[in-house]
């Protein structure tokens, strides 16, 4: 499974010359919380929420008032953007994806045209967990045999199956810092993970 397989293609971007209340109205209309930043076609830069969370807009107006947050909220993105953007091609492999978003702490990697750095899609969490349900879903299909076997071996380490499922799915291609980080992440929102061998695990490698 590649980057291409799993992208939001076609993201919507802004110019480094977009103001911050640009990008603000950008991300709450479309729900979003990333957005590249482009100069003539070629990615230069990434704007997440988190980048805008300098710009406290209740402690603005209390503080400084109403014209002072007018002329932060003008100020033009290329002076807040993460200009050292992380970026992968569409034939990237998601394991290699995946690697790269915790060992750099981001929720998003835009995805670009090798030879014109053009953003052609977008690689979030989001994306990452909707392309482990499908995986989820066609679980039913696999042999009877080895899903039998997979489940013996999960509650022989003592886990159940479905917060087992999900991290065989997510950590089956990560080595074993990747995936105790991923552990983690699964933990803060709510999924129960064991320590477990996963290569222990019949069927693992076909995941």
């Amino acid at each position: 499974m590649t980057a291409r397989d799993v992208m939001t293609p076609n993201p919507m971007t802004v110019t480094p010359q977009a103001t911050v209340a640009q990008v603000f109205d950008l991300m709450r209309e479309l729900d979003i919380r990333h957005v590249p930043v482009v100069r003539g076609g070629a990615l230069v830069g990434m704007l997440s929420d988190r980048d805008l969370a300098a710009f406290d807009v209740p402690r603005l107006v209390l503080e400084q008032g109403a014209d002072a947050l007018r002329r932060q909220l003008s100020t033009p993105v290329i002076k807040v953007m993460s200009s050292d953007v992380i970026f992968v091609e569409p034939d990237t492999e998601l394991s290699d994806v995946v690697g790269l978003m915790l060992d750099s702490k981001v929720g998003a990697i835009p995805v670009v045209r090798p030879d014109t750095r053009g953003v052609i899609g977008i690689v979030s969490y989001i994306d990452v967990l909707r392309s482990v349900q499908d995986l989820l879903e066609e679980e039913p299909s696999a042999p009877r045999m080895i899903r039998h076997q997979r489940e013996v071996a999960m509650r022989r380490q003592g886990l159940g199956p479905v917060s087992a499922v999900i991290v065989l799915v997510l950590l089956g291609a990560l080595p074993a810092a990747g995936a105790r980080a991923v552990a983690g992440q699964l933990r803060k929102i709510g999924v129960e993970v064991a320590a477990v061998d996963f290569r222990s695990i019949p069927g693992v490698a076909s995941l």
